[in-house]
């Protein structure tokens, strides 16, 4: 209350002290650095922790020996153990050279066989030998019929063409069952060194039609370092890139934050599907010739071949992901061919997405290493559930 000349007492309004305004601001922008700094360190922090989980990969060595028809091959009679992040499990390799009991050879003479061909998904990584699909399998059949694992690590297509038709005069199975894993399989049987891995392997090239077979013997020659440096993604999505959100949510997008959280995927171009089937039409036309090929192999000697599809990891807790919509397109083109040409395909990819559907999303995620990407003991057990009604026939 202050007087007026005339001796009134007028009220003025409460002006703040300068003291209390300067504390505020000072107490936002401290909160705001905090929290800036606490973004810094998580960042830090996750990028660190992703480094440690690809670099925590180690295999006791001689698990693979060279072999200068199909790139490398198992060593006969070998133990070791596997650990990972994700995993720590041991591995043994029969005297033929594959994983598991020594069925191979033996059982069928006395019940029927079926022999799997396939790469690291069909051999097991990250889990024990009993737990494997094929292992599973025979569990489940009940001695009613055989399954051979003739899965090998890293291979592709025409390597399992190649290890097929290298013991068709051994193989005593009625049937044949060929795994197709929908996410490099068919990115690997267009080049001389697989994605994933550092050896080169023989290579088939479609020439007027005919299978024309390079790069054998394999030469021993290290991976080149700009291979190396390419990743699946880089080659599955060659020539395409994100729709922009422009340069700070790109920049946000590019984060571990965002990454770990899932926060701001990727906006693919509309016609996604539609580059990955021309760009990918190359691609399955070998891979259809080689099928074929085997299909035609087998059948001389009276054996029957299956293909099963064997999804990634992406297709079934990423579906909106390049990755699974890659793969369907793969898949979509694999059943179409391969249903014209009168060759069975099991669509696992189609399975346990409907399986998914039916127990659950958490639970789905379960059937595969969080960041290592094989399947679990979990999902080898709903693979050879799935598989079992369709190869015991």
């Amino acid at each position: 209350m202050t007087p007026d000349d005339d001796g009134t007492q007028r009220t003025q309004p409460p002006t703040a002290p300068a003291g209390r305004v300067r504390s505020f601001l000072f107490g936002l922008l401290t909160v705001t650095l905090a929290s800036l700094a606490g973004l810094v360190l998580v960042e830090i922090g996750l990028g660190a922790l992703r480094g440690h989980i690809e670099g925590s990969d180690r295999m006791d060595k001689g698990l693979f020996r060279y072999d200068p028809n199909l790139g490398w091959a198992l060593t006969r009679d070998w133990t070791g153990r596997h650990r990972h992040y994700d995993f720590d499990t041991d591995y043994a390799v029969n005297t033929f050279g594959f994983r598991g009991a020594p069925l191979f050879g033996g059982a069928g003479a006395r019940i029927p066989v079926t022999a799997i061909y396939g790469d690291s998904f069909t051999f097991g990584l990250g889990v024990t030998d009993d737990q494997t699909f094929t292992a599973q399998l025979n569990e489940l059949a009940g001695g009613a019929r055989a399954f051979d694992n003739m899965g090998v690590p890293g291979y592709s297509t025409d390597q399992e063409l190649l290890l097929a038709e290298r013991g068709l005069d051994l193989l005593q199975a009625d049937r044949v069952l060929l795994v197709t894993y929908l996410a490099n399989d068919l990115i690997d049987n267009m080049n001389p060194f697989p994605v994933q891995v550092h050896n080169a392997k023989p290579l088939f090239r479609l020439r007027d039609g005919a299978l024309v077979l390079e790069n054998v013997p394999v030469p021993r020659a290290a991976k080149p370092t700009a291979e190396r440096a390419r990743t699946l993604g880089d080659l599955i999505l060659d020539g395409i890139v994100p729709v922009s959100r422009g340069p700070v949510l790109d920049w946000m997008a590019g984060t571990e934050i965002a990454r770990w959280s899932g926060l701001l995927p990727p906006r693919w171009p509309d016609d996604l599907a539609a580059r990955f089937r021309a760009h990918a039409g190359p691609s399955l036309a070998l891979y259809q010739a080689l099928v074929l090929r085997l299909r035609d192999g087998l059948a001389a000697k009276g054996i029957r071949l299956d293909v099963a599809l064997m999804p990634g990891r992406s297709m079934l807790v990423d579906s909106d992901g390049a990755s699974a919509r890659y793969q369907d397109v793969i898949r979509q083109d694999i059943l179409s061919g391969l249903d014209a040409a009168g060759v069975p395909v099991i669509d696992l990819a189609a399975e346990l997405s409907r399986k998914r559907a039916a127990v659950g999303a958490s639970e789905a995620a379960d059937w595969f290493y969080p960041n290592e990407g094989h399947l679990t003991a979990k999902g080898h057990r709903v693979v050879a559930e799935l598989l079992l009604r369709r190869v015991s026939d």
